[in-house]
């Protein structure tokens, strides 16, 4: 069963955005028809999402940010840089007319926030509910790369089975599902990725190319329970790009307020 604690995994930024953005079409959310997998396919894509993870260091992206929440969609202008080695993230999320809303630094499972709404800024760890419902827990640093990423990340496992004709399960040593991925269309790439301790989905559609570097155009994050979504269209992608130590820095305005994220240890 899922806990009250994962109902409030919407997204990183679903909470701090959406009163203050204006509305926009819905995510893409792919429909295709379903395939069989073989165990040949289901070696291949083990070792090509492997190979995918391994390729990219560094990523640049920009894009627009689009958020549906109850009834309501919005969207807003969102800059990703990451170093994957570090275990950074940096997102800048500003309205559409160029006014900054949240800026955030992830780093490993610590995060910083500073909002400029309400001049405050935030610092707590990943992984844990904050009960004020501003830093939703269970977003791991994996699904954040994986979303600014646009491609899955693979959690660590013991073995694959073929959970349906086109759905595989990544287990872990005790038999216990750590991921779930699902194939949709001709291609051997996932539409879907299911992480049920998390309670969340990545959906990925529109896939590109970037010499070896493959990348969904479209990503959506979904959590189960709640009638929200968090999706991104990447308009630039730059991957491999070496990055200034400095970008990695996120200092709180003078005269905004510090603000720990309750419930998460900040050590």
């Amino acid at each position: 069963m899922i806990s009250r604690n994962r109902i409030y995994t919407a997204g990183l930024f679903t909470l701090l955005i959406t009163p203050f953005i204006f509305p926009s079409c819905a995510p893409v959310t792919p429909k295709q028809p379903p395939r069989i997998l073989d165990d040949r396919e289901i070696a291949d894509f083990i070792s090509m999402a492997r190979a995918q993870d391994a390729h990219v260091r560094t990523l640049i992206s920009a894009g627009r940010l689009k958020i549906r929440k109850d009834n309501s969609e919005n969207d807003a202008n969102v800059l990703m840089v990451g170093e994957r080695t570090l275990d950074k993230i940096k997102i800048e999320i500003t309205h559409p007319w160029g006014r900054p809303v949240v800026h955030i630094l992830v780093d490993g499972k610590r995060v910083d926030m500073v909002s400029f709404v309400d001049k405050r800024f935030y610092f707590g760890r990943l992984g844990t509910f904050d009960p004020t419902g501003l830093f939703p827990g269970g977003f791991d640093f994996d699904q954040i790369w994986a979303f600014a990423r646009a491609f899955p990340v693979l959690r660590a496992h013991h073995r694959v089975v073929l959970s349906k004709n086109n759905q595989i399960a990544l287990l872990n040593s005790t038999g216990e599902t750590v991921q779930v991925v699902d194939f949709c269309g001709p291609s051997n790439l996932p539409c879907r990725v299911f992480s049920p301790q998390q309670g969340s989905s990545l959906f990925f559609s529109r896939f590109q190319q970037q010499e070896e570097i493959l990348y969904a155009r479209n990503v959506e994050f979904r959590a189960s329970g709640v009638e929200s979504a968090l999706g991104m269209e990447f308009k630039q992608v730059v991957f491999n790009e070496t990055i200034p130590p400095n970008v990695f820095e996120l200092v709180k305005p003078e005269g905004f307020q510090s603000v720990p994220l309750r419930g998460l240890n900040t050590d």
